[in-house]
């Protein structure tokens, strides 16, 4: 009587580079730094490691949302999306550092 034998093949996941994950952990890195910033302002009541720790997360809350909207406008086929794209970033980058 022969004995009948299979094999299974291990189905393994690349952890390589991709910006889907990048993105993903800035988010995540801006979402816990504004709860540890709100609980410090909160404790603290205008501590400066607090603000300081907001402003980080703002900045990479607006890299994230930038990010999100230029591959939205670059799969639109009319330039007009890029050029509102580029003009919103640019106004989000200078009032950012006015209000320093």
């Amino acid at each position: 009587m022969a004995t009948k034998t299979t094999t299974t093949t291990k189905t393994t996941t690349s952890r390589g580079f991709s910006w889907r994950r990048i993105v993903n952990f800035c988010a995540f890195v801006a979402v816990v730094l504004i709860a540890v910033a709100l609980v410090l302002a909160k404790i603290f009541s205008g501590n400066t490691v607090s603000s300081a720790m907001t402003i980080v997360a703002n900045a990479i809350a607006y890299f994230i949302a930038s990010v999100s909207a230029f591959f939205y406008a670059r799969s639109k086929r009319h330039w007009g999306y890029l050029v509102a794209w580029l003009v919103s970033v640019i106004l989000i980058v200078i009032f950012m550092f006015l209000n320093m």
